[in-house]
């Protein structure tokens, strides 16, 4: 999204939000993200498989959400104040 921020248009969404998260679009098309992105990612990474099954226990699950969605904000926002964008 960084470099070529004409694909967020495929998304339907602002830029912004967009830069702000992990996003990847899955095999079969759907859009993913965040910890689900990160799960969909160890899961086809030979020696994190284990990674994906565990951010997919639903309480850890929960868990990886509210702590990626708080490490995402604060980095994007230092991205920003740091002007990479």
């Amino acid at each position: 999204m960084h470099r070529q921020p004409q694909t967020v248009e495929e998304l339907n969404q602002a830029l912004e939000p967009v830069r702000e998260r992990l996003h990847l679009r899955d095999e079969q098309g759907q859009v993913l993200v965040g910890v689900d992105a990160f799960a969909a990612l160890f899961a086809h990474t030979r020696g994190q498989r284990w990674l994906a099954r565990l951010l997919r226990l639903p309480g850890l699950h929960w868990l990886a959400q509210r702590a990626y969605n708080l490490f995402a904000r604060a980095l994007y926002r230092w991205n920003r104040w740091r002007r990479h964008w």
